[in-house]
């Protein structure tokens, strides 16, 4: 639903909130009727999408999909993940990289977490 109301006029980053339901995805995060934030960030031209529970910080959410972002788009070209020919499944090995960053977020009290939401503050008070 999220997908289909996005357009190239959308916001670049937004994070929306939706009413319980069941979500069924592969992170042991989410299971069950749940009060879920979907967060999404726009970045040359690809959609990165979470869904985290409601009370996961927003910033952290964010600076998630940022590392998402910025790894895809370092180790791969415009021109290979924009070609009208690419294949479904053409960039399966990038999961690797999803799952141990996913690992690095899933608590968001971790000490490393606390330390990025402390600089993103940092940033903001500049």
């Amino acid at each position: 639903m999220v997908i289909r109301r996005l357009d190239r006029n959308s916001e670049s980053q937004a994070s929306i909130e939706a009413d319980k339901y069941t979500i069924q995805k592969h992170t042991s995060l989410m299971r069950g009727p749940t009060e879920a934030k979907n967060s999404y960030l726009i970045s040359s031209s690809i959609c990165f999408l979470t869904i985290c529970d409601r009370s996961y910080p927003r910033k952290l959410a964010f600076t998630y999909l940022s590392d998402l972002a910025t790894e895809f788009t370092t180790t791969y070209s415009a021109s290979q993940y924009l070609s009208p020919t690419c294949r479904p499944y053409a960039f399966v090995e990038f999961d690797t990289f999803i799952q141990r960053t996913k690992k690095t977020y899933q608590d968001s009290r971790a000490t490393q977490n606390l330390d990025k939401l402390n600089d993103e503050l940092r940033d903001v008070t500049k």
